[in-house]
């Protein structure tokens, strides 16, 4: 258990959204369906040496807060805010990068206190620790308010409009998020079958809503 009980697994999209409907008393079944959608979508993606991968964390968060906002359930609205949110992503990993790289421009730092500590110097690293990760505090809360003012504005623009339309089903979400489970599979003859059966499905939903 306490190898298991770790900073890793409470970062799960799933683990977030369970403890945010706790938290905010938002609805769990939508909480549960937004965690669920991450958690599949990005199943392919994960930390390999200096890749870093798309922000789930900050896109599970940014979603969670705008159905929270708008008090809503409604999936088209929802399939905006996902869409949004995973754009956010993408722009949260780039963050992540120019900041890593940024910290080891300073490792330099680090070697000046170290070459000081020899020289009788004595090292604080609870400081220099504590000091980075206030930096990276600091950014994420600017990012995420930033990001969750500009998200909340287009979501109010187009409220209005994709509430007009049929409604969609979490069947078809999740469909589309299992594809990153799939491709967590590195299994080509599997990627071609289902291409093959999504096809097939698609052409008969299309001869069904004809009839």
């Amino acid at each position: 258990m306490r190898f298991a009980a770790n900073v890793g697994f409470v970062e799960r999209p799933i683990v977030i959204s369970l403890i945010w409907s706790y938290l905010w008393g938002v609805n769990l079944t939508v909480c549960l369906f937004i965690g669920l959608f991450f958690e599949l979508f990005w199943l392919d993606l994960s930390f390999v040496g200096t890749f870093v991968p798309p922000h789930f964390t900050l896109a599970t968060c940014l979603s969670l807060f705008l159905v929270s906002f708008f008090h809503t359930d409604n999936l088209n609205l929802i399939v905006l805010i996902l869409t949004l949110a995973s754009l956010c992503a993408y722009g949260g990993s780039w963050l992540e990068k120019k900041l890593r790289t940024m910290l080891l421009v300073n490792y330099l730092d680090l070697e000046r206190l170290f070459s000081e500590q020899g020289k009788g110097q004595s090292l604080n690293l609870s400081k220099l620790v504590g000091k980075r990760i206030l930096a990276q505090f600091g950014l994420d809360l600017v990012t995420f308010n930033l990001l969750g003012l500009i998200l909340t504005w287009i979501v109010f623009k187009f409220r209005s409009l994709l509430l007009g339309f049929h409604n969609l089903s979490w069947h078809l979400l999740l469909f589309v998020a299992c594809l990153g489970a799939v491709l967590s599979l590195r299994y080509k003859r599997l990627y071609l079958v289902l291409i093959v059966i999504w096809i097939v499905v698609g052409g008969v939903f299309y001869v069904l809503k004809m009839f």
